[in-house]
This record gives structure tokens, C-alpha cells and sequence, in this order.
């Protein structure tokens, strides 16, 4: 995880257009001070996350910050959450006896994120008076059988999940899929 928190989202912040000319502000202590923000309180003010930034080597007012939040900082997270997941799942399957019957092993899953009112344009939630008004789903499907990660895609968190991108998707005939009560098509 430490080449992928300095060295890879260096290169990703570069890439994305995060980074456009040397700052105090990198793709790295970016991403570190989100994450061991975040990590430290789930709901970091951006004064929380400027302390953060200093804690890694970054000194950026709260203002400073926030303006740091835009699409190519989205693009920058992405990149470093896809580059954390091929860390973190194996590359060759686990061999084990009783799936290997199937053509294919196929788990979907999603999680929806509350963020901020503001952003109700980009994820309108699914919120009523008690709900929240702004949300991002996430959907991903991990391929078991061959270690391989799909997603997360970003939606927004209004959508019913039959409108999941994986939904479409044809699977190999035989293969088991396994997947929530929001995935349940009797067709399928």
C-alpha cells in the first residue's frame, strides 16, 4: 500500500491532471491526507483534512483544500482505489473443489455513500424528508473464479439497482452468480 499511497498516485495525479506544475499540494499527500483523514474520523471537516495534509509534509489551509476537490482530484482518488484493489485481491484464485464445477464465479455488490447536499446534481439520493438527498452508488463484481475486479462504477444513488451496468452483462452458461435481493430477475 505505500507504493500505491507515494509512487503510484504521484504518477496518477500527473496523469489525471491533478498535478499540473511542482506544489506543496502532490497526487500523494493529497490521497494520504484524505485517507488518514478519513481514517482518523470518518466525517473529517476540511480543517480535519488540512491537518492531515500538514501531518504528511502538506501545509494547505482548509480553503485551499476544498478547492483541491474537483474532477481531476475525483479521477486521482479513482485511480488510487483501482491500483489499492489489485494490491489487495490475490491474483490467482483460490483453488477450491466445489466452485470449480462452475463456468465462472460471479459476485456483484454495491454501496451507497452519502455526500454532501451540494453535490445533489452529480448523486441525487433517493431521500424523502428522513433520507439523504445526495448519494453515490457504488457498483462493482468481482470475478472469483479468475481474481478479477470490476469497478467500482460510480453512480448516483437514486437509481434502482436492476439499472446496474453489470446487469446487462451475459454470464457464461453454468456459472453461479451470487449477488443481493436487488439483483434477483426471474428472466435472468
Amino acid at each position: 500500500m505505500q507504493t500505491v499511497l507515494m509512487d503510484q498516485a504521484d504518477t496518477l495525479g500527473c496523469a489525471v491532471g491533478f498535478v499540473k506544475r511542482q506544489r506543496k499540494l502532490s497526487g500523494s499527500t493529497f490521497v494520504q491526507a484524505g485517507v488518514f483523514g478519513v481514517q482518523a474520523k470518518p466525517d473529517a471537516s476540511y480543517t480535519d483534512l488540512s491537518q492531515s495534509a500538514a501531518s504528511v509534509g502538506a501545509v494547505v489551509s482548509p480553503q485551499g483544500l476544498e478547492q483541491r476537490f474537483t474532477e481531476e482530484a475525483a479521477c486521482l482518488l479513482q485511480g488510487v482505489l483501482g491500483c489499492a484493489v489489485e494490491q489487495a485481491i490475490p491474483s490467482q484464485p483460490a483453488a477450491i473443489p466445489i466452485l470449480q464445477r462452475f463456468e465462472g464465479v460471479y459476485l456483484r455488490d454495491r454501496s451507497v455513500i452519502n455526500v454532501p447536499t451540494a453535490l445533489a446534481q452529480i448523486g441525487p439520493g433517493a431521500g424523502n424528508r428522513c433520507g439523504p438527498t445526495a448519494a453515490l452508488k457504488l457498483q462493482v463484481e468481482l470475478t472469483f473464479s479468475m481474481s478479477q475486479l470490476k469497478g467500482p462504477v460510480v453512480q448516483s444513488g437514486r437509481p434502482q439497482d436492476q439499472l446496474s451496468p453489470f446487469q446487462q452483462e451475459e454470464l457464461p452458461a453454468g456459472a453461479l452468480h451470487l449477488a443481493d435481493l436487488g439483483d434477483f430477475n426471474l428472466e435472468r
